[in-house]
């Protein structure tokens, strides 16, 4: 018996029904609360009865067979390449924290009584006081080449001459690399 095309849409469009009708019921909270209460109890049920299965329709008669390897060699080759692969990365991660241990844990750097949050590896506006936390805001200073944030909360403030001093974020980038490298050239000696 070939089924055609016809046949075929006709066989959708009728499990389409059930199917719009399950999908309105089933929510994904509902789901989330069967899966908490019964998903213990289904999942080993259902593993097992897919594997009598596989073994009655004849899938897994290839594990009976005599074969140079041992198949659950074969079986756990992959499996411990697996962890050999995800050791190899593990050691990378640990020798890279080892090498660089500020650089991956400090997400931000503190000076001039304000915190300079690092964003692809460079620090960026607004600051965030240090005392309370709150975003800085940038106050206008017309015709100065002064810059000038002011916490929202406590009043402190940052004044900074560019014209004198350069740009402020390079200036906090250069504090932090130096500090950086006496924390790093401490630990070595």
């Amino acid at each position: 018996m070939r089924l055609s095309l016809a046949d075929l849409g006709n066989i959708a469009a009728i499990i389409s029904v059930p199917l719009t009708f399950l999908t309105w019921l089933v929510t994904r909270e509902r789901f989330a609360g069967f899966w908490k209460k019964r998903g213990k109890l289904i999942l080993p049920i259902t593993v097992t009865l897919a594997v009598v299965t596989m073994w009655r329709i004849g899938w897994l008669n290839w594990l009976q067979y005599q074969v140079t390897w041992p198949v659950w060699g074969l079986l756990l080759y992959p499996v411990v390449l697996l962890c050999v692969l995800a050791g190899i990365l593990a050691l990378i991660v640990y020798v890279d924290n080892r090498r660089n241990p500020t650089e991956s844990t400090q997400q931000y750097y503190t000076i001039y009584g304000a915190r300079w949050y690092l964003s692809g590896g460079a620090f960026h506006r607004p600051p965030v006081c240090d005392q309370c936390l709150m975003e800085m805001r940038s106050v206008p200073s017309p015709g100065w080449p002064l810059e000038v944030w002011e916490c929202r909360q406590c009043g402190h403030e940052i004044r900074w001459d560019s014209s004198r001093n350069g740009d402020l974020l390079e200036d906090v980038s250069a504090r932090r690399n130096a500090e950086l490298r006496r924390t790093i050239e401490g630990e070595a000696e």
